[in-house]
Order: C-alpha cells, then structure tokens, then sequence
C-alpha cells in the first residue's frame, strides 16, 4: 500500500508501509499500536470460539491470516472499510438469528444455524468474513477507546484521551476537594457524560485536572433529619444527627426533674436519611438544634419603653403573655429593663416533643368565705370574725406536657389529707369611684386586693423595671377586685402564671398575677371587694405572692398612686 497525504482534520492519517505517517499525533501513533494489540488478542479469541463450535480446522489458517495482516494494519483501513464491514456483520446476525430469538430457541437454533451457514463456506470465504468481523471489531473498540468528550451538565468542557483518563481526573479533584473538608466524602453534583469525538487535540488526565476542578461541583454527603418526609436540617454524620434528637427531649423534659418521666416522643414522624448536600448546607449540631427548636424566620423586634410590663405589651400587640415568653427564653415577665429587646413572635418549631410523667403533689385546697354587708362602711372595708384555714389534698397526677409546657392533666387518685375551714368576714357597702387627673395621678382610690407586705415596689431596680407591686400572701388565700368592672382576661398566661385582669373603664385595668386559682370567667360583671381568685405562686414565681398592676390607657402605672 503506497503512502498517501494526510487527510482533513477529522479523517485518519496514512502512513508508510510499516510506520505511522510523520503527520500523525503521539497520540495516534499510541492509538496504532492499541489497535494492532488488540486485533491480535481478538484472533485468538477467535479461535478459542472455533473449538467451541467444532471448526476449529478449518478457521486455523483464516486465523493465521488474521494475525499476518494485524502486523501490517494500517488505522487508514479501518477508516475506509470500518462501517462498510459493520453493516455487514449486522445484517448477516440480524437475518440469521431473528425468527430464533423471536420463538425463543436462541441458544439451540442459533447456534444450528452459525454451524451450517459455516460448513457451506469455502476456505477462502470463510478467512474473508473472520477478517471482516476482526477489522469491524477493533475498529468499533478503538472508536470507543479512542478520545472522549466530557460534557458536564450538557456543556461541553474538554477533550480526555480516554474515557479512563477521565475517569481517574475527576477522582483526583474529588480527593483534592475532599482533603479541602478534612476528608469527607464528595459526591459529584453535576451530571456528567461521555461521548466518542475522534478529533481534536485530547488531553491526558494530569492536563484535565486543572479543568475539571473549574467545572465540577461536588456534595457532601450528609445526614438528615426529615420530619414528615421534609428536611428540616442537614448535618455531617448520622452521630450529630442523633445528638439533636436526643437533645431536643432533654431540652423539654429538664424542667420535670421531679416527676416520673414515662414517655418521650416526637409529634411528627422523624427520621434520617443519607442525603447529598452542598458544603453550606451543612450544620454544625447547636445551629441545627436551635433551628429545629425555633425554626429560622426573623421575628419582629420591640424596645421595652418606661411604663412597660409583659402583659401590656402583649395585649397592644394582639398576642398571648404565653407565646411572648416562649418566645423570649429566660424573660422575667415582672422585671424588664429599659431598653430591652425583646421578639414579639417565634416561628413554629420543626420538631414538636410530647412527654408524659407522672408524680405526686399536694394541692390546697381552698376555704370557702362567708361575707356579712355593712351598710356603714365603706367599700373595701373588710373585717374578718372567723379565720378560714385551707385544706389539703394529696394526688397522684399524669401531667402531658407538649414542649415543655403542661397540656393536659389526668388525677390518677387523691385523697382528702385535711378539710377546709369557712371563713366569715364583713365588708363594706359604700361606693367610693376611682378617678384619675388628666396627668395619669389619682385622685380617688382602689380597694386593696390583698392585705399584706409590699416585697417588691414598682419602678426601676438598677435597669431592671418592675411594673407593678408584689403583695405578700399565703398560698389560697382569697384575691378581690380592686375595683367593679368586666373580666376581660382569666387564664393562663406564661410567667404571670394564672393570671386575672379587669377593665374598669375609662383606660383603667387591673392585673392580678401567679394566682393559685381563677374564680372568675371572661365577660363576668365583678363588684370592688369581691373574691375574684386566690394566692398562689404560678408561673415564674419564687413564692406565693400577689403581682398587682395598674394599666391606664395602655401603660403600668405605680399602683400605690391608686390604692388608699
């Protein structure tokens, strides 16, 4: 075969007889002695298929020929016959072997039909066809072989010698990227794909390196916690993950020290799960923790002003005393400080924990009280003839608590350990009303709701703003209003425990805090004097006291300005 010019870019090169053409690439020249190695181990493959098929004498010497014409191959041949050769091999499978495959006698009839269609050939035919089938087959093994355009995410971004080449590129920026993280494992973000291109300059796996790092982006794999099939945070190892979890219930039930704790769990289904994620993504365990337990919205900010309590700043915002301090961890909702910030709202907490205990408490249990009306005497004029004593009672109690904060509470049995005493009192009828100068200084009076020692005064204590007075008093004993007016809230209120307040008109309210019991409902009509609770120590509390507030016109006030 005679040497010929070099062909267009994108053709094969020819060159001497038994060289590659001085126009080829090194890396065609490689290509040439691949592809003669490979025609050579195809032969003798060949010829292990031979004796397989009991033909082995007659495909000897077309094998021979096959290895002959493999030392002086030349990569122009294939150019030129590659597809031609292809197309007929597939034409020959394709009618020999059809109608078996369809009635499914594949290895019987196929097989049949290869040794028949092999003993009706000549020798010479039969040397053409294995000739063919070697040419066709290293031509389509040296095509898929050859150069390898890697696509990352359907763009295009280099040309790797091989797909080999590739391969091992992309592991060394995974191990470099990975060595970046302190060796954790990488997984490649984007999808990346290889197609055969024969042209072009490839380059070998050190070269691609450098451009792969620019293109490929990789995951960690992390842990997830999943809660309702949703991820609410992702975290390095599944240990981090199980911490959270573990600490989140610890989180809940650390305040039920004294009970015993039967259950924990989560309200939603939690699990975790291996998941991909990008580097930022991941969290360090106290951020995932504080994320879940309060979630990741901004909360509107508020500045505690002069004037301000807890409960006045709730109400001018439309939302519970409850949720304020849940959302304001360690607030003392009687001492704020002036300039405080404070959030007025927390987002909804991914993980919701439930636990039940179960523990036993005395209760008091409280006297009645006997009220004998003298018209000679002012309202507010109290005179107790006989003492009521408290009784008592011990329970055995299942308290639910849902994040941390009593929900539910079962008697699982009680037993009565001392029996109240009614207390008998006289009060006065006459009607003194409570009116306040433009200043917001009083000129009138309010009735004391309870009798006892001023422990703590209203205002500032350093920076700390205490906005109203503590009164002292026994734990059950009897709260009046301090005024007549409308209940217009009785419940529950977060720090100031249960909590009674009264409108008195005109701007005016009361408040009555950490009482024991509410005997009052919103909307009743209560009268100056009469009982509307009893003293307790609930909510944040560090004994049984009375807190007593006056709000006018949306503000605290020092209650003493009122109370005569």
């Amino acid at each position: 075969m005679s040497s010929l010019r070099p062909r267009k870019r994108g053709r094969f090169c020819r060159g001497q007889e038994d060289s590659p053409a001085p126009g080829c690439s090194g890396f065609w020249r490689r290509q040439l002695g691949t592809v003669r190695d490979r025609l050579s181990i195809a032969a003798q493959a060949i010829e292990k298929i031979a004796r397989k098929l009991d033909i082995h004498e007659a495909i000897h010497e077309a094998a021979e020929a096959a290895k002959t014409r493999a030392r002086a191959f030349k990569p122009g041949y294939i150019g030129d016959r590659a597809g031609q050769l292809i197309r007929a091999v597939k034409g020959g499978v394709k009618g020999g072997v059809k109608g078996a495959v369809k009635e499914k006698r594949w290895e019987r009839d196929a097989l049949s039909a290869v040794r028949q269609g092999w003993a009706s050939l000549s020798p010479q035919a039969r040397a053409a066809g294995l000739g063919a089938l070697l040419f066709a087959g290293a031509a389509v093994f040296c095509f898929l072989q050859g150069p390898q355009e890697i696509r990352v995410n359907g763009v295009p971004v280099a040309l790797a010698e091989s797909r080999s080449a590739a391969e091992s590129a992309i592991s060394q920026v995974r191990a470099a990227k990975s060595s970046e993280l302190g060796g954790r494992p990488l997984e490649v973000a984007d999808a990346v794909e290889f197609s055969p291109r024969p042209w072009g300059v490839p380059l070998n796996s050190q070269e691609l390196v450098p451009v792969l790092a620019e293109h490929l982006n990789f995951s960690l794999l992390g842990t997830a916690i999943k809660v309702n099939g949703k991820v609410a945070a992702v975290l390095s190892s599944p240990e981090e993950a199980e911490w959270v979890l573990e600490m989140l219930k610890e989180r809940y039930i650390a305040g039920m020290s004294e009970a015993e704790v039967k259950e924990v769990r989560f309200a939603e289904e939690v699990e975790l799960a291996a998941v991909p994620a990008a580097a930022s993504e991941i969290l360090p365990p106290e951020e995932a923790l504080q994320r879940i337990c309060c979630g990741n919205g901004a909360a509107v900010q508020y500045t505690v002003q002069e004037g301000d309590s807890l409960w006045a700043i709730a109400h001018r915002n439309g939302i519970r005393v409850e949720d304020l301090i849940a959302a304001n961890p360690g607030i003392n909702p009687d001492r704020l400080s002036l300039g405080q910030v404070i959030s007025l709202a927390r987002s909804e907490p991914a993980i919701n924990v439930v636990a039940v205990a179960e523990k036993t408490v005395e209760e008091t249990i409280p006297y009645e009280v006997e009220v004998q009306y003298a018209a000679d005497k002012w309202r507010g004029y109290r005179k107790v003839l006989k003492a009521g004593q408290n009784g008592l009672k011990e329970m055995r109690v299942r308290i639910t608590a849902y994040n941390g904060r009593p929900q539910a509470k079962e008697i699982l049995s009680q037993a009565v350990k001392r029996e109240p005493v009614k207390q008998v009192e006289v009060r006065g009828r006459g009607y003194v009303v409570a009116s306040r100068a433009s200043s917001g200084e009083s000129t009138g009076r309010l009735g004391w709701p309870l009798r006892g020692a001023i422990t703590s005064g209203y205002g500032y204590r350093g920076r700390e703003f205490h906005s109203g007075i503590d009164i002292d008093g026994s734990y059950g004993e009897a709260i009046v209003a301090a005024e007549d007016g409308r209940v217009v809230d009785a419940g529950w209120n977060g720090g100031y425990g249960r909590t009674i307040v009264i409108d008195h008109g005109g701007g005016l309210k009361t408040l009555y805090a950490h009482c024991s019991s509410i005997l009052v409902d919103v909307g009743d009509r209560v009268e100056r004097g009469e009982v509307i609770g009893r003293v307790g120590s609930s909510g944040r509390s560090t004994g049984s006291h009375l807190h007593f507030e006056v709000i006018l016109n949306g503000s605290t006030v020092n209650p003493l300005s009122f109370l005569r």
